[in-house]
């Protein structure tokens, strides 16, 4: 197959529509008419995921999120010696790269959040989802009063929740705001750069766990000082307060691994989910 039939199969499974709105999605780097061997899903395009890609002869890697090496602009790119040597990697295993981000996110529902349930287990707990648009200020407000990404869990401490999210989302340490005996009931689920809200409301975490009794939040990107300092009052003063930051390649990558599953049903070349990897190191 090639790698704009490999494309065209994603595209309809989203049921894609050209309404001319601007879209991230789409190739990357490489040739559409590239004749594919093996394709990867994966969270994005790491060193490591090209060298995985080639051990397993898939010269077609489908991202999530942003190629940084080839998609970064400015003078200074043409002489950084890392992305330089990142293009020369792509080029030299003649790789194609697509990008999958809005199609996956409008989804209904949104697939980065059926593959988050399916890795932590809280699949038959999801709602009905309703569209979201945030695209302006009265989207966001929609969204909060829409939002449905919140879980009933079965009732446990902020401390087994967190051990929890290591065991099942593969995470060496985990960072937790709050009071670590807390009960969590209905924890909500902000996966990537959602938590940050949306770039234009930063205090949406707090907002939905307002407007939706919700005791615990789990968070792919945070601002820091806002919602630290705020679960770390919420535990001094007694109040109810918690939150889980699982970082952004944690809370989305699972969702990779989801389209690999229908995926690889789809296309006549084998499908490969690569899991990318939480990119920091802790000390302990």
């Amino acid at each position: 197959m090639k790698a704009k039939e490999i494309a065209a199969r994603i595209e309809a499974h989203y049921k894609k529509q050209d309404n001319g709105q601007p879209t991230c999605d789409g190739f990357v780097f490489g040739s559409p008419e590239t004749e594919v061997t093996g394709v990867i899903t994966t969270f994005t395009v790491s060193a490591q995921v090209m060298e995985r890609a080639h051990k397993l002869g898939a010269n077609m890697i489908i991202t999530h999120e942003p190629t940084f090496f080839l998609e970064c602009r400015g003078d200074w790119v043409a002489t950084d010696k890392v992305f330089a040597a990142l293009r020369q990697m792509a080029e030299k295993d003649n790789l194609v790269i697509w990008r999958c981000h809005d199609m996956m996110h409008a989804a209904q529902p949104d697939e980065i959040y059926s593959g988050f349930l399916q890795a932590i287990g809280w699949a038959d707990l999801a709602q009905p989802q309703v569209l979201k648009d945030v695209g302006d200020a009265q989207g966001m407000e929609n969204f909060i009063q829409d939002f449905r990404d919140y879980y009933d869990i079965p009732e446990m401490s902020l401390f087994e929740l967190s051990n929890l999210c290591r065991e099942k989302l593969g995470m060496p340490t985990v960072r937790i705001a709050g009071d670590r005996n807390q009960r969590c009931r209905r924890v909500a689920v902000l996966v990537g750069g959602g938590s940050q809200g949306f770039g234009r409301m930063p205090d949406l975490p707090l907002r939905l766990m307002q407007e939706h009794n919700i005791d615990t939040i789990l968070c792919g990107e945070i601002f820091e000082l806002l919602l630290g300092t705020y679960m770390q009052d919420a535990a001094h003063l007694g109040l109810p307060g918690g939150m889980i930051v699982l970082g952004h390649e944690r809370s989305e990558e699972w969702g990779m691994q989801y389209m690999q599953s229908w995926l690889s049903q789809e296309v006549d070349v084998p499908v490969h989910f690569v899991n990318a990897g939480e990119p920091f190191g802790y000390l302990h």
